[in-house]
């Protein structure tokens, strides 16, 4: 119904899907996916909290909602989504995940904690490490940064992210001809990065 415009029955049948099965997320999502498109934010963060609520809830829409409250700046909202997909057995990314807002929510301390233990749960993630990198260098630690910038480059050599952390370092650190060689590399791999464009171009 949604597809063909018909905003007010698909609205019905999300009702009709909760009362037949009031302990499934899925109809609470999809409304409150709808009331965000349009515009209505409290109708939306209403049902993405029933969403949270529901005894059915998975993994994935625990990170869905979280993403969702991220990009609305309701940052403790987004660190309990993610901290609930953890706690469904999201792993490492689910930690991840939860680091970034633990970061928007200027808690620092409590990101690095989630990307410790994220590394200590997938080691071999580059992104992770990437990630921890990026904030350790923000926290001012440049060292440990570069042991996981450079672990993280080892494990993806080719992954623009990970290049892009990496560049990010060497040009905060008085480094840009090899900044320039990680922004280079990111867009040999990815022609349409943005983020790696926009990194050289601030570079030069």
């Amino acid at each position: 119904k949604l597809s063909q415009g018909d905003e007010a029955g698909a609205l019905k049948d999300f009702e009709e899907a909760l009362r037949a099965d009031p302990r499934d997320y899925a109809a609470n999502f999809n409304r409150a996916e709808l009331h965000w498109r349009a515009g209505r934010i409290d109708d939306a963060l209403a049902d993405y909290r029933a969403v949270m609520a529901a005894p059915k809830l998975t993994v994935e829409a625990a990170l869905a909602v979280g993403d969702r409250y991220l990009s609305l700046q309701q940052w403790k909202d987004a660190v309990d989504a993610y901290g609930r997909a953890h706690d469904l057995g999201g792993g490492a990314a689910s930690l991840a995940r939860r680091a970034g807002a633990w970061e928007a929510a200027k808690d620092l301390k409590g990101a690095l904690d989630d990307l410790d233990a994220a590394v200590k749960l997938d080691p071999g993630s580059a992104p992770i490490l990437a990630a921890r990198g990026a904030l350790l260098a923000r926290m001012g630690r440049e060292r440990a940064a570069l042991l996981d910038l450079m672990s993280a480059v080892r494990l993806a050599p080719s992954d623009p992210a990970v290049l892009i952390a990496r560049a990010g370092f060497y040009a905060r650190t008085d480094k840009p001809t090899l900044a320039l060689e990680d922004f280079n590399a990111a867009i040999a791999a990815d022609a349409a990065n943005a983020e790696a464009y926009n990194g050289r171009g601030a570079l030069y």
